[in-house]
C-alpha cells in the first residue's frame, strides 16, 4: 500500500513538473510572438500623417510628417497665429526604439520628436516619451492620409 502511494506521489509530481515546463515554453513562445509583431514589422507605417498639435503661445501647430521606407522623414510645422503663420520644415532620419513601436525623428538640432506608431496614426509623445493622457489626448494624434 505504501509502495502504491509512493508511486502515485511520484507520478503526480512528474505530471505537475511537466505541466510547469510546458507553460514556460508556451510563455517563451508567446513572448517571441509579441516581439515579432511590432508596429515596425506589422503595420503599414510609411506615408503621410497630419494633425494640429496644441500650442501654448499660438492657436496650434499644423504638422505634416512623411515617413519613408528608407527611414528618412520630411516634416512641416506651421505655427498658427493671429497675425501670420510661421512654417518650419525639416528632414532627416528617424529611428525605431527597441520595442518596435516608437519612432524618433531627428532633423536640425532644434527638432527632435518621438511618436508611438499605431494603426493609421502617430501619437505624439512628451519629452519623457509618454503619451498625453486625459481629455486632450486625441489632440496629440496625427492621422495617416
Amino acid at each position: 500500500m505504501k509502495k502504491n502511494l509512493f508511486l502515485a506521489g511520484v507520478l503526480i509530481i512528474g505530471l505537475v513538473s511537466c505541466k510547469k515546463q510546458d507553460n514556460t515554453e508556451e510563455t517563451q513562445n508567446s513572448t517571441e510572438f509579441v516581439n515579432e509583431h511590432t508596429a515596425q514589422k506589422s503595420l503599414d507605417w510609411t506615408g503621410e500623417y497630419k494633425g494640429v498639435l496644441p500650442c501654448a503661445d499660438c492657436e496650434g501647430i499644423e504638422i505634416t510628417i512623411t515617413l519613408n521606407p528608407d527611414e528618412t522623414f520630411y516634416v512641416k510645422q506651421e505655427y498658427l497665429t493671429e497675425n501670420n503663420n510661421v512654417a518650419v520644415e525639416s528632414n532627416g532620419y528617424f529611428s525605431w526604439d527597441k520595442t518596435g513601436f516608437i519612432v524618433t525623428i531627428e532633423g536640425s538640432e532644434e527638432f527632435r520628436r518621438s511618436f508611438k506608431v499605431v494603426e493609421n496614426a502617430l501619437i505624439y509623445l512628451d519629452n519623457g516619451r509618454s503619451e498625453v493622457k486625459g481629455k486632450t489626448a486625441e489632440l496629440y494624434r496625427l492621422t495617416k492620409q
